[in-house]
């Protein structure tokens, strides 16, 4: 069953992460958006989905907007997670019959049983996933998202950042264009999405005065005066604030407190695999201690095996957050380097990866390192859960089937926490040099179209123009 789990909950990874991806521009384009003049920025050019602040965001949309689809994504993915970690303790094998210890009368034998209580649970999450898969197809025959795949590229965002000067509708582009340069802030940085708080933003057809039709991003200006909102002279001589250390400091201590947890349980299951204890030999404290443990983990018990299951699919969850904190910036990050171009055409198609597949594919083929290794752990995550659900030995397990699958998960857990101190040293190390920091991260709308106000911006705007209907 944990096979069967792993490989559902990894489809729906995938398929989750490729909407979110789109979601932004299918609530640009909503025609129900567009009639009552938009969305505001914090709902569409700087909506972020998906990490820890994720499900929170969700419920935003879902209050604000009546947007359900990003809420059952984020259900589906909780329900997939904790179906992994139980699955494992649904099946187990068991004596059945009527015979008694040490005796030779009676009829038994050992076939394959059930547990209760975590079956009823796990057939329950997957009633309640195949209900909300029905509203979520049906959600998807009507979304629009007004853009083809992938949308993420410098070129398409160009495409779609048309220059309007009307009183009332203006461009995107032209919005940021008025903002001085942020310093860095490590994310969008609040007083840029306060200048954007003041127009509604939709993606649609625009016709110009001579009669020319564009396609792109509108930013309409909003009827009603809001006095907490800076005023456009305000917010021109506003710098930006920096990036707050403390911020960063968080991040490097939650990545540094995972890499103590990875090498405890490294130490942990190498132990268990290579040590046997005789339980006759002379006692003392430490074989004490010894044959307990033994003994808790041979212990056949279902909260053991859920327990490493649960590990599993946390550690799998970290390296998604890791993927996502790390590879998007790296990839901008070489693009800003002349030094590693290869044409102006690679680096206008180039789309930010989505997923850690898509992510070790694109990172292997431009030779980028850390992100290849970085891509490379999330991927060997995904299969964690099924090898750390027989590292506490089984009954219906053989015992060459538990030495591969223990042995295995020990050099995965080698190997990620090699790659997880090497990332660690690189970014300290970046830090104490004071490498410059991206000013905005390329992961909102907002955040790609900051880029093309910059220094030759307006020219690649001007030769993707016309690509805005294809």
């Amino acid at each position: 069953p944990v096979v069967l789990c792993t490989i559902l909950s990894v489809l729906i990874q995938v398929l989750c992460a490729n909407l979110r991806a789109v979601m932004p521009f299918a609530i640009l384009s909503g025609h129900q958006y567009s009639k009552s003049g938009g969305v505001s920025a914090s709902d569409s050019v700087c909506l972020v989905l998906g990490g820890i602040k994720g499900p929170l965001t969700s419920l935003g949309l879902l209050w604000r907007l009546r947007e359900p689809l990003p809420f059952l994504l984020d259900l589906l993915i909780f329900l997939s997670t904790i179906l992994t970690s139980i699955s494992t303790s649904t099946v187990s094998l068991g004596f059945f019959g009527f015979c008694e210890a040490g005796s030779h009368d009676g009829w038994c034998y050992m076939g394959l049983g059930y547990y209760s209580l975590t079956l009823k649970i796990a057939e329950g999450m997957l009633i309640c996933m195949a209900v909300l898969l029905l509203p979520v197809g049906l959600l998807l025959m009507k979304l629009k998202t007004g853009v083809a795949s992938p949308p993420w590229s410098v070129g398409y965002i160009a495409s779609l950042s048309v220059s309007v000067s009307e009183p009332n509708i203006r461009g995107l582009w032209d919005v940021l264009r008025e903002m001085k340069a942020p310093k860095d802030d490590g994310n969008i940085p609040s007083k840029m999405v306060k200048h954007l708080e003041r127009y509604n933003f939709t993606l649609g057809q625009y016709r110009r005065r001579d009669g020319i039709t564009e396609y792109g991003i509108l930013a309409h200006e909003k009827h009603e005066s809001n006095p907490h909102m800076p005023t456009l002279d305000e917010t021109k001589e506003t710098t930006l604030p920096r990036r707050n250390p403390k911020r960063a400091d968080l991040h490097t201590i939650f990545q540094t407190t995972v890499l103590i947890l990875l090498s405890a349980l490294f130490i942990l299951i190498t132990y268990y695999e290579s040590v046997e204890i005789d339980p006759l030999q002379p006692s003392s404290s430490s074989i004490s201690i010894s044959i307990s443990f033994e003994q808790f983990m041979d212990s056949q018990s279902i909260a053991v095996s859920i327990l490493f299951t649960s590990l599993a699919v946390c550690i799998t969850l970290f390296w998604d957050y890791l993927f996502s904190q790390s590879i998007v910036t790296t990839f901008w990050w070489r693009f800003d380097s002349t030094v590693y171009l290869t044409s102006r055409a690679d680096m206008m198609q180039f789309s930010p990866p989505i997923t850690v597949f898509d992510g070790f594919v694109k990172s292997t083929f431009l030779a980028l390192v850390v992100s290849t290794l970085v891509a490379l752990a999330g991927i060997l995550s995904k299969g964690i859960p099924i090898l750390m659900a027989h590292i506490p030995f089984r009954r219906y397990q053989t015992w060459g089937l538990h030495l591969a699958t223990g042995w295995t998960t020990v050099g995965i857990l080698g190997y990620m926490i090699l790659v997880l101190g090497a990332y660690l040293v690189v970014v300290i190390v970046d830090r104490k040099k004071k490498r410059k920091q991206l000013p905005v991260r390329p992961d909102c709308i907002a955040g790609l179209v900051y880029y093309l106000t910059c220094d030759g911006g307006e020219e690649v705007v001007r030769d993707f123009q016309k690509q805005q209907r294809l």
